[in-house]
């Protein structure tokens, strides 16, 4: 699901005196959490337990990508609503950053060669140089540290915790990091078909913030 982040905590206990599922006379009150962006928003059902065990059991072997589906088959109404609002403007602070996937991370050096490319060519122009630049920088796959990052993200989910809660970024989206001190690694390789970009990050960013170019 296109532009959907990401990260979604399911809180869930199956045991009678658990103060999440309430089991009587063999059903249970279920509540999904979500967290994201927004406060977060919980949604209430009634199943056998039975049924609890195998939405547990479900979801703990189900993609991101697919959980409102899951949800919506179980009849949590109010799943899309809140799956189209998690995530949908990244904003965290002193973060712990961690994910991996298919994306390229343009580096304090390579915006910087953007910005100097725009003072001598066009859009276009600047962003071909920037990226004939950053296959060089590449080359070298490996940061530990640097004032500013931009990572767009074609394949995968980067998950920040910081001091408003758990965010995330998935697929065909973008974000940008400020004051990041940790690991980050990006290969670029081109290859017949399409380049070959996997990313893996982890790290603590001061700044976790949307993509600014859009």
């Amino acid at each position: 699901m296109k532009g959907i982040t990401i990260f979604i905590a399911i809180a869930m206990l199956t045991v009678p005196w658990g103060n999440i599922i309430e089991a009587e006379e063999e059903k249970a009150s279920v509540t999904v959490i979500f967290y994201g962006f927004n406060t977060p928003a919980e949604i209430r059902r009634e199943m056998t337990i039975s049924e609890a065990k195998k939405l547990v059991n479900k979801l703990n072997s189900t993609r991101e990508k697919d959980m409102a589906t899951l949800l919506s088959l179980l009849n949590f109404s109010d799943a899309d609503k809140w799956m189209a609002k998690i995530g949908e403007n990244i904003s965290n602070y002193m973060s712990f950053v961690f994910g991996a996937g298919r994306g390229i991370a343009l580096y304090t050096g390579d915006l910087a060669f953007f910005f100097l490319a725009l003072l001598i060519t066009d859009a276009f122009g600047a962003i071909i140089l920037t990226t004939l630049f950053a296959i060089l920088t590449h080359l070298v796959p490996l940061r530990f540290a640097l004032p500013v990052m931009l990572i767009g993200i074609e394949n995968g989910v980067i998950t920040t915790v910081g001091i408003r809660g758990v965010q995330s970024a998935g697929s065909d989206t973008g974000i940008m990091l400020i004051g990041f001190v940790g690991i980050i690694i990006n290969f670029f390789i081109p290859t017949p078909k399409a380049p070959l970009v996997p990313f893996f990050i982890a790290g603590y960013s001061v700044a976790v913030l949307p993509n600014p170019f859009g």
